[in-house]
């Protein structure tokens, strides 16, 4: 009798071990599957952040009109700039869809982000994007709405993977800064 029982906690014991073996794993692969997205979402976002520097870095570039701003709403923008260095001022603009733009994905929030040359073929620059969001300042440091007083462009960028998810979050990363075209002639202050 005393062997069946010593058989019974050895199978017990062995059951428990197995059982914690499988929740470590399932942990692991848990953490590992949202490290892989995480670091999808965050190569994503950097490839945005690289046109979006190189064009605002650009804002009034070669334009000699009184103001380089042609849009600015707090989810688009418009801008003149030579872009290409050719002495020719191109019209930039960076504006996102709504959400049937990214219609078959499974977060519901998501955007495409375009920037259009000159009128012609929008490009898609980024995928996944919760939040484009612009505020302008003037050179004292306050909100402005006039084009002619604007000295620097804040913008504000999420970005959150819509195929990956653990638990019903979507992994996202976040991205801001304020720009200061070197280029901008500030009318009236």
């Amino acid at each position: 009798m005393g062997t069946l029982l010593d058989v019974a906690g050895a199978l017990i014991v062995r059951g428990l071990m197995y059982l914690v073996m499988l929740s470590v794993t399932a942990s692991l692969n848990d953490t590992l599957y949202m490290k892989t997205a995480m670091n999808n979402v965050q190569g994503e976002l950097s490839i945005i952040i690289q046109t979006l520097e190189s064009d605002f870095q650009k804002i009034g570039y070669n334009d000699t009109t009184a103001t380089h701003f042609t849009t600015i709403k707090s989810d688009s923008i418009s801008f003149n700039a030579d872009i290409d260095n050719n002495d020719t001022v191109d019209i930039v603009t960076y504006y996102v869809s709504d959400t049937s733009g990214l219609a078959t994905s499974p977060n519901p929030l998501d955007k495409l982000l375009y920037r259009n040359v000159n009128g012609g073929v929008p490009m898609v620059i980024g995928a996944g994007i919760t939040q484009f969001q612009m505020k302008y300042f003037n050179n004292v440091g306050f909100e402005e709405t006039n084009p002619s007083f604007i000295t620097s462009v804040d913008v504000l960028l999420k970005v959150e993977h819509g195929s990956y998810t653990i638990k019903d979050k979507y992994p996202s990363a976040y991205w801001q800064r304020r720009f200061y075209p070197s280029k901008i002639n500030v009318q009236g202050y």
